[in-house]
């Protein structure tokens, strides 16, 4: 395009968290806000929107963009916001018809349109290419030029915690912002490669070494030794160090892989390592079934040995008083007396042997 960026006009759609937070960071990069419109669920932001000025201290940033957007006052919706717009970036409501194309061929020439709603973005990509836009950006990975920013944080967040800064700043973000571009560039621009992607994982130790080069120049990191260079070499250490474990889990099978796609091989020292904990793991199962069953086993074992001890002092009492010609009963044993035997009717005398007291007696 070959324009400033403080000559660009931008129009906002969606005045959520997300188109909040980029329109602060666009405006600090150096982004005019009287030439800029957001629009919201109700029509474009202005010093007229009273239902806004009604709740300004709840809505604080949204009441301050009435004031610092829309300079020439424009009023209307979406189609009105983006009129002679150099650049859309919708973060809205889902598509595909929240953004018409008719709005896309009133917007300036060759416009550049980020439609970010997911999982169906404000208008479809092609419509969008179709109207006039020369590039086109969306959510999702399955389209040219992804908006996501997971290729941001994990880089802004190694190079905050690598040189230990006490925040994070507006500043650090673009340094990150600016890196990314950089590794954009290198890689070899196009209409559909306008950023990285999460797989150009090399983006991250950059962008992390970008981000603490910006920490300790603004003064709030505690850890000042450092170039570029040097957290580069760290930053990729630590994240390909990272990675390679994700790799093994995958190829291990501890982390299932999406439908369709082939898990990774696993290297040599996780197949070890694997083996070695899958035995640590069954070592550890049956320690823990010991200590589960082990209380009911103690009590089991005590009653077992109580009967035990029990029966032996029965005997020993039993064996001592048959010794001494006392009486069974003391060994707890009694032994009941046998009926008298009676003979049948008719038979004149019982027969030898037969049971009964008179019997052993006589």
């Amino acid at each position: 395009m070959g324009r400033r960026i403080d000559d660009v006009e931008i129009a906002f759609i969606g005045s959520g968290a997300a188109n909040v937070a980029i329109s602060r960071l666009i405006f600090a990069y150096g982004a005019d806000p009287a030439k800029c419109r957001i629009v919201d669920s109700k029509g474009i932001l202005g010093k007229d929107r009273c239902d806004i000025e009604a709740v300004k201290d709840e809505w604080v940033d949204k009441w301050k963009y009435c004031s610092m957007t829309n300079a020439e006052g424009r009023e209307g919706g979406i189609e009105e916001a983006l009129k002679g717009a150099h650049v859309c970036i919708a973060l809205s409501r889902q598509g595909p018809d929240t953004i018409l194309p008719e709005w896309i061929r009133g917007m300036a020439s060759d416009p550049i349109v980020f439609l970010c709603a997911n999982p169906i973005p404000e208008m479809w990509p092609w419509d969008a290419k179709e109207a006039g836009a020369a590039i086109v950006a969306t959510g999702r990975s399955d389209f040219p030029n992804q908006v996501n920013n997971s290729v941001g944080f994990p880089g802004i967040f190694r190079g905050t915690l690598d040189v230990r800064a006490k925040t994070i700043t507006d500043e650090m973000c673009i340094a990150a912002a600016e890196e990314l571009a950089k590794v954009a560039e290198d890689k070899g621009l196009s209409a559909d490669y306008i950023m990285p992607t999460m797989d150009d994982w090399e983006v991250f130790p950059r962008e992390a070494a970008a981000v603490a080069m910006k920490a300790i120049e603004q003064g709030i990191a505690l850890r000042t030794d450092l170039t570029f260079e040097q957290e580069v070499a760290e930053a990729t250490a630590i994240i390909s160090r990272a990675r390679g474990m994700v790799q093994d889990q995958m190829a291990l099978g501890y982390i299932p892989m999406p439908e369709g796609s082939h898990a990774p091989t696993p290297t040599k020292q996780a197949a070890k390592a694997a083996a070695k904990a899958a035995g640590d793991y069954a070592g550890e199962l049956a320690d823990r079934a010991v200590d589960a069953i082990g209380p009911t086993a103690d009590k089991i074992a005590a009653a077992a040995q109580a009967a035990i001890d029990k029966a032996a002092e029965a005997l020993k009492r039993a064996s001592a008083g048959r010794k001494k010609g006392d009486a069974v009963e003391d060994a707890e044993v009694v032994a009941e007396e046998p009926p008298a035997w009676k003979p049948p009717a008719g038979d004149p005398e019982p027969p030898a042997g037969a049971g009964g007291a008179e019997t052993q007696d006589g």
